[in-house]
């Protein structure tokens, strides 16, 4: 069911200098896939964007904006005080979980961990799935990954994995203690080939999603398929 509403801004939260969390008011009965966007229409601008659900309750809809492109959009967001509106419409997208028991490998930059949270939460809280589950997020410093706040709870599952993909510091800044989090210094396309080393076989069987810049997006798509990754198992949605 489509919806489309003029959503209040209620809470607004620095992630990152440049990754903002933030909550709208939400409409009864709103509901949605994990994986789904809204289009959200900003007043200074005619043309809605493509954001995607972090969560959705009966009180608030969430979402994980990056600001850093600083176009209309980003400034407005940046700018957005308690109680100013937008308008939201959707839900919209095909960018899904399969249902099924393959592995799967999530691959993402900055927000584009978005659709992922609600998929994990599916995956953990709902289904208690037993297929493994890894995540590769690419992040320039370690003081960027403010994703791990959101995914700490599932490293209670032996089935997921976590790697922190740091292309801008040396290992030796890495802190060692943190026995939950994989460090990989380098980017996601350079951790991917020794992923597959691993395990050939399982690392082949299964699904790859995807989700960042239309940019990122290909490299990673084309390293996959370098990989002998099939076209059939990689998944993505790009969005304007």
């Amino acid at each position: 069911m489509f919806f489309r509403w003029d959503a209040r801004l209620i809470r607004k939260e620095y992630l990152t200098d440049k990754v903002i969390y933030f909550e709208f008011t939400c409409i009864p009965n709103f509901s949605f896939q994990p994986g789904q966007f809204v289009t959200i229409k900003v007043p200074n601008r005619n043309i809605p964007r493509a954001y995607s659900i972090v969560s959705v309750n009966s009180t608030y809809i969430s979402f994980l904006i990056d600001i850093s492109p600083q176009g209309i959009n980003s400034k407005y967001f940046e700018s957005m005080n308690i109680n100013d509106t937008v308008e939201i419409a959707g839900p919209y997208g095909l960018f899904m979980l399969k249902n099924n028991n393959k592995p799967k490998i999530f691959l993402c930059t900055s927000t584009g961990i978005a659709p992922f949270l609600p998929m994990f939460y599916k995956i953990f809280e709902e289904k208690k799935s037993s297929y493994d589950v890894t995540l590769c997020f690419g992040t320039r410093f370690n003081r960027h990954d403010f994703v791990y706040a959101f995914i700490k709870q599932y490293f209670n599952y032996s089935s997921f994995k976590y790697y922190r993909c740091v292309s801008r510091e040396d290992r030796n800044t890495f802190d060692p203690k943190n026995l939950n989090v994989n460090f990989f210094a380098g980017r996601i396309t350079n951790l991917l080939p020794i992923l597959k080393n691993k395990n050939i076989e399982q690392f082949l069987h299964s699904e790859f999603y995807i989700c960042g810049s239309n940019e990122i997006v290909e490299s990673i798509k084309n390293t996959l398929l370098d990989l002998s990754v099939l076209k059939e198992n990689i998944f993505f949605e790009k969005y304007n």
